[in-house]
């Protein structure tokens, strides 16, 4: 299911889209082609020069928009500047926070996927 449509430009104003796709197994998938239509050109990922990595685990966020702010501050330090944003997917159907059970290693790879200057409550 495609949760959120960007609409992408570069420095000679060439259009972009990244989609950004909700798998059956609550993971996040990306993709990332030339022009603003469906039949654009698939391009790598790393054309975007991010400074940051995209989140892959939706385990971070309560709402489909909260995911977007997410992502809208990874792509902001990269090359493309965002012209226009479509949130087209529904809210999330994740456990309440106080019932997630994680391993550790598990909960290390979640904080890799947030923004360095993100503030999270962790009770244990």
């Amino acid at each position: 299911m495609i949760l959120i449509i960007y609409r992408l430009k570069d420095g000679w104003d060439n259009k972009h889209t990244l989609s950004v796709i909700l798998k059956k197994d609550k993971t996040l998938g990306y993709s990332f082609y030339s022009s603003w239509q469906p039949e654009g050109t698939p391009q790598a990922l790393s054309n975007l020069m991010l400074k940051m990595e995209l989140p892959v685990n939706t385990r971070l966020f309560r709402s489909v928009k909260k995911l977007a702010e997410a992502i809208t501050f990874v792509l902001e330090t990269g090359h493309d500047r965002i012209d226009h944003i479509d949130i087209i997917g529904q809210d999330f159907d994740l456990p309440d926070s106080n019932s997630l059970e994680l391993t550790v290693s598990e909960a290390i790879a979640m904080l890799n996927d947030l923004p360095s200057n993100q503030k999270i409550t962790l009770k244990i």
